[in-house]
């Protein structure tokens, strides 16, 4: 086996990378001006085929951002991915003056973080986290994701919506009341589970739709977890795509704890098909369940 690095990556191949991951994809005008402002990037190829990818991404002095590592499902396991970030801290080894020191940060996806050791990664220390956000702008309206851990004076409004689509109908005030008050304690009492995520999409700042993972979900299948939950957009918001921006959101989230597959459950007919769920069989309360794939 020969394993060849270049140093050049094209649009296509970049997506082509990507994709053979899962990871989500960007539009090719994005990735031609990503790799046009990138540091150091790092191709390998096996025998003349596609193989990996990764590159460095800063600004030459202090810090910069190791990102897309990525090897072919085909090619994992032969120590291609710790060749190509060898090969990027060489480069940026080189860029550093004599008495300089130059940061390297990077974001591991759950359960790569042994790879990253090996590769003189160490952890921070404690107290010190990583954090993401996706923004995307449609015209001159800005779209945010967050996780509602880091935005809770939205959940008396994510718990009333959720009560009124999924909860008991007919209740009087009080009752209501009631149940959604259930809502907001357990969603605060399972903000630090690992099984458990609720992001939330938010247009100029206001609530379009949220999402869901949950550990369980009813009182069938409990042998399975983690599941895909309470896929909600508000409806003056609804037809605009939004339901796939959560959708990607969530499902980027469950990569990024580790999860290679998540359940879920619904009565709607040839609507989750889109997003990958595929059909394992019918549940006793009449809906059908699903599994998508990571």
């Amino acid at each position: 086996m020969e394993v060849k690095l270049d140093y050049s990556i094209t649009s296509d191949e970049f997506l082509e990378m990507v994709q053979s991951v899962g990871w989500k994809t960007y539009s090719v005008e994005q990735v031609e001006k990503a790799l046009k402002n990138t540091m150091y990037m790092v191709k390998a190829s096996v025998d003349g085929k596609l193989a990996g990818i990764g590159r460095v991404v800063g600004d030459y002095s202090i810090v910069c951002i190791l990102s897309d590592i990525c090897v072919k499902p085909e090619f994992q396991g032969l120590g291609i991915g710790l060749k190509i970030t060898t090969e990027l801290k060489r480069l940026i080894e080189s860029n550093v003056k004599d008495g300089e020191k130059m940061q390297i940060e990077l974001t591991p996806t759950a359960g790569n973080e042994g790879f990253y050791e090996k590769a003189g990664f160490k952890y921070k220390p404690d107290k010190i986290t990583g954090m993401y956000l996706w923004i995307k702008k449609w015209g001159d309206i800005m779209l945010e994701i967050y996780n509602i851990k880091d935005k809770l004076e939205f959940i008396e409004e994510v718990a009333t919506l959720t009560q009124r689509e999924w909860g008991e109908k007919n209740l009087d005030e009080d009752e209501f009341k009631i149940r959604v008050q259930r809502s907001i304690n357990r969603i605060k009492n399972n903000l630090n589970n690992q099984y458990y995520c609720k992001l939330i999409l938010l247009k100029d700042d206001v609530l379009v739709g949220f999402i869901s993972i949950f550990e369980t979900d009813g009182d069938e299948r409990t042998d399975l977890k983690p599941w895909y939950a309470t896929m909600y957009v508000k409806k003056e918001f609804r037809g605009n795509g939004y339901s796939k921006m959560l959708n990607d959101a969530i499902l980027n989230e469950a990569r990024i704890r580790g999860f290679d597959r998540l359940y879920l459950k619904s009565d709607l007919v040839n609507y989750y098909e889109k997003f990958g769920a595929k059909y394992i069989e019918d549940l006793k309360n009449g809906e059908k369940l699903y599994c998508i794939e990571l």
